[in-house]
């Protein structure tokens, strides 16, 4: 089976399986900014994140489980067999790392990833460049343009 990663802010990577076409990291990709963020900046509230639920009309949905704590202490030990579709924005290296590492292997054959801040925080695209190099990913990546209606 083959899986497809997309990440958000212009970028995308396959599985080596899938025969998808797109442009490479090479191919004009918006540049990723240096910035790498400071301790807590990406963090949010259990307050902001079931807020963000009631917004989208989730909240209370039993197709929902919440994990709370880190990738890294939570995602390994994760009750989730399987994934058509994840969606990763662990900004920087060591969460977007965490996660891919505990989840990619549990995406089923031909389903998604879509990583944000791939084409925007350093960090998490050199988590995403290590991880593919580290499984012999070699596919080309996929711009994916958030910004476009």
């Amino acid at each position: 089976g083959s899986r497809a990663t997309a990440t958000g802010n212009q970028s995308a990577l396959t599985h080596p399986a899938l025969n998808h076409t797109g442009l490479s990291q090479s191919s004009g990709l918006k540049a990723t900014s240096a910035y790498n963020g400071t301790a807590g900046e990406f963090s949010a509230s259990r307050q902001e994140f079931d807020n963000n639920l009631r917004a989208f009309g989730m909240y209370g949905n039993p197709h929902i489980k919440v994990l709370q704590g880190w990738f890294k202490d939570t995602l390994h030990a994760a009750p989730i067999s399987s994934i058509a579709f994840l969606r990763l924005d662990g900004d920087i290296f060591t969460s977007t790392m965490d996660a891919i590492t505990a989840l990619y292997d549990k995406v089923v054959p031909n389903g998604y990833i879509y990583v944000d801040d791939y084409g925007s925080f350093k960090g998490c695209k050199d988590a995403i460049d290590s991880f593919r190099s580290s499984r012999n990913i070699r596919e080309l990546m996929t711009p994916i343009d958030e910004h476009t209606g």
